[in-house]
C-alpha cells in the first residue's frame, strides 16, 4: 500500500487528505458562473407557475442531470411546477433542433432549459429567443463562446478550479444546493443540503468517466452512500437485474453493469425510458421499466458486435493504415445507437483516436473516441465549416456532417493530430503499481486496497504483478464463451482470476504450470 500511495501523490499529507473519508459539502454558489442567474431566472417560473421544459441528452448523464433538474424544481415548487421535458433520440442527434424548438414554444413553454448540451446551440437558442422563451444552459461540453441570449453555467467558463471537471448531472447538483441555499426545501428543509439527489450525480459522474479526484471524487463518494440506502425505486430494480447487491455497490458496479442498462434506452429505443426509470417511486413500474432495458440492452449487445466485426474489416481495407493517426470508417444504416462504443473498441484496438460514422440521405451522423494525448473534441470543433453539428470534450465527441464532406474531416482531423506530433498506434501500456507476492493475495489485502475507492478516471484500481503463480486449471465463461477463467493455487487456498475477452488467447495456456500476471484486485 505504501508504495502504490508514494506512485500516486507527491506527499503523506495529500495522500491521507485523499484517502480522508469526510462528510461531503458542497462548495460554494459561486464555484460555476451565472449559478445565481439560473437560480433566480428559475424561482421567478415557479413563483409564476411559467411553462418550463427541459431538454436533456440520451446518454447516463444527460438523462441523470435531467432528473436531477426535474426533481429539484418539483420539489423547490411543492409539486406545482407546470415542468414538461424533451430528450432527443440518437437518430435525432445530439442537441436541439429547429422543429423541437418550436414545438416546445408551441406547447407555451417561457422558458426552456437545457442539460448536458445547449453551448454549442447558437442558432436554436436564438429561435428560442426569437420564439419568447429565456433560456438556461447547464453544460459542461467545449464550448467556443458561449451564446449571447442566454444564462449559461458551465464548467468551460471558468469558475474555481475545483468544479471544472463535473459532468452535466455534477453540475445540476450544484443548481440544486444553490435552489435549496435560496431559501426552498428540497427534501432537506429550507437551506439544506439535498442530499439524496446525490446518487443520480454519481451515476453521471461515472458513466461520464470524469477524473475521480476533488470535488467529483468526493460528489461521488457520498452518491455512491446514497444509492446504497435503495431509495430510489428504479435503481434498486436496475441492481438486482444486474446482479449487484446494493448495499455494498461500487463505482466499477456503476460503470459496468448499471449504466450500460441505462444507455441502452437511449442508443436501441427512447431515452424516456430510463428518464422514467430514474423518476418512478412505483416498484412495480420500475420492475417493467428494468425489464424493457434488459432486452434493450441485449440488442444494444448483438449490434455492438455486428457493427464493430464490419468497421474493423474496413479499417483493414484502408491501404495506409500505417501512416493514419486517425481511423473513421462510415457505412449506412449502421445503428446510430452503438457508434460511440465501436468508436472506444477501434480506438482500444489500433491504438488512435477513432470516428464511426452512420450514413443516411446524404447526412452522416457518429462518435468519436480519443486517446490520451489527442483533444478530439477541440479537433472536430476545429472543423466546423464541415459539420452541421457537434459537441463533446477531450476524449469524445459527437458530429453530424454531409457524407461528400466526409473525406475533408479525414483530412482535417490527420493534420490535426500531426501537428500535435501524435503518435502512429500508441501500443496499450500497463502501469504496474506494485508487485504482490502469492501469499498477499487474500482477501484483507482486496480490502486495504478499497480506502483508495471510487475508482475511475484519474484514479485507476491498482494494476498489481503476481510472478511465477501456478496455474491449476482454466476454462471459458460468459454466454458466448468470449472470457477466461483461471484458478491459481496460493498458499491459503485457490484463487480465481477472470480475463475479460481473453478467449482467443487460451491456447496460450497449453502446457503452462506457470504465470506472471498482473492483475487488479476484487471480493467475489
Amino acid at each position: 500500500m505504501e508504495a502504490i500511495l508514494a506512485r500516486r501523490f507527491g506527499s503523506e499529507g495529500e495522500a491521507l487528505a485523499f484517502v480522508a473519508d469526510t462528510e461531503f459539502q458542497a462548495p460554494g454558489d459561486d464555484c460555476l458562473p451565472n449559478m445565481a442567474a439560473a437560480v433566480a431566472r428559475i424561482a421567478a417560473a415557479i413563483a409564476n407557475q411559467e411553462r418550463i421544459v427541459v431538454f436533456g441528452d440520451y446518454d447516463v448523464d444527460g438523462v441523470a442531470a435531467t432528473a436531477l433538474c426535474v426533481l429539484a424544481i418539483q420539489a423547490a415548487s411543492g409539486g406545482t411546477a407546470n415542468l414538461g421535458t424533451r430528450l432527443p433520440s440518437r437518430v435525432d442527434g445530439y442537441g436541439l433542433r429547429p422543429e423541437v424548438v418550436r414545438e416546445i414554444a408551441a406547447s407555451g413553454a417561457t422558458l426552456l432549459i437545457t442539460v448536458d448540451c445547449g453551448s454549442s446551440d447558437h442558432e436554436n437558442i436564438d429561435l428560442a429567443r426569437e420564439l419568447g422563451m429565456d433560456v438556461v444552459v447547464f453544460d459542461h461540453h467545449q464550448l467556443a463562446g458561449p451564446p449571447v441570449d442566454a444564462i449559461v453555467v458551465s464548467t468551460q467558463l471558468g469558475g474555481k478550479a475545483a468544479c471544472r471537471d463535473l459532468s452535466a448531472a455534477g453540475v445540476l447538483y450544484l443548481f440544486a444546493v444553490a435552489l435549496a441555499r435560496a431559501g426552498f426545501d428540497l427534501g432537506n428543509g429550507p437551506g439544506g443540503e439535498p442530499g439524496r439527489l446525490l446518487d443520480l450525480a454519481s451515476l453521471g459522474l461515472i458513466a461520464d468517466v470524469v477524473p475521480l479526484t476533488g470535488l467529483a471524487r468526493s460528489m461521488v463518494r457520498a452518491g455512491l452512500r446514497q444509492l446504497r440506502a435503495g431509495r430510489r425505486p428504479g435503481l434498486s430494480a436496475l441492481a438486482g437485474r444486474a446482479g449487484v447487491t446494493l448495499d455494498g455497490v461500487s463505482s466499477e458496479d456503476v460503470a459496468f453493469k448499471l449504466a450500460p442498462r441505462l444507455n441502452a434506452a437511449g442508443r436501441m429505443d427512447n431515452p424516456r425510458l430510463a428518464l422514467g426509470l430514474l423518476l418512478t417511486d412505483e416498484p412495480a413500474t420500475a420492475e417493467r421499466r428494468v425489464s424493457q432495458l434488459e432486452q434493450l440492452n441485449r440488442q444494444r449487445r448483438s449490434e455492438t458486435d455486428l457493427v464493430f466485426a464490419e468497421a474493423r474489416a474496413q479499417v483493414g481495407e484502408i491501404a495506409d493504415l500505417d501512416r493514419r493517426r486517425v481511423v473513421l470508417v462510415h457505412a449506412p444504416n449502421w445503428h446510430a445507437g452503438v457508434l460511440g462504443v465501436v468508436a472506444a473498441k477501434l480506438s482500444d484496438a489500433y491504438g488512435r483516436p477513432a470516428v464511426v460514422l452512420s450514413d443516411a440521405d446524404g447526412v452522416s451522423r457518429g462518435s468519436a473516441r480519443s486517446v490520451p494525448g489527442f483533444d478530439i473534441g477541440r479537433a472536430i470543433a476545429a472543423s466546423s465549416a464541415l459539420l452541421l453539428g457537434h459537441g463533446g470534450h477531450c476524449q469524445a465527441a459527437g458530429l453530424t456532417m454531409e457524407t461528400a464532406l466526409v473525406r475533408d474531416l479525414i483530412a482535417a482531423l490527420e493534420s490535426a493530430a500531426a501537428r500535435v506530433d501524435l503518435p502512429l498506434n500508441q501500443p496499450a501500456e500497463l502501469h504496474i503499481e506494485a508487485d504482490l507476492p502469492i501469499e498477499r493475495l487474500v482477501r484483507a489485502t482486496a480490502e486495504l486496497l478499497s480506502v483508495l475507492e471510487p475508482f475511475g478516471a484519474a484514479n485507476p484500481k491498482p494494476l498489481l504483478r503476481i510472478r511465477g503463480a501456478r496455474l491449476n486449471s482454466y476454462r471459458t465463461l460468459g454466454q458466448d464463451g468470449r472470457h477466461l477463467k483461471l484458478f491459481v493455487s496460493t498458499p491459503g487456498g485457490e484463487a480465481a482470476v477472470l480475463a475479460w475477452n481473453a478467449s482467443g488467447r487460451s491456447r496460450e495456456l497449453a502446457g503452462r504450470r506457470r504465470l506472471d500476471l498482473v492483475v487488479t484486485l476484487g471480493v467475489d
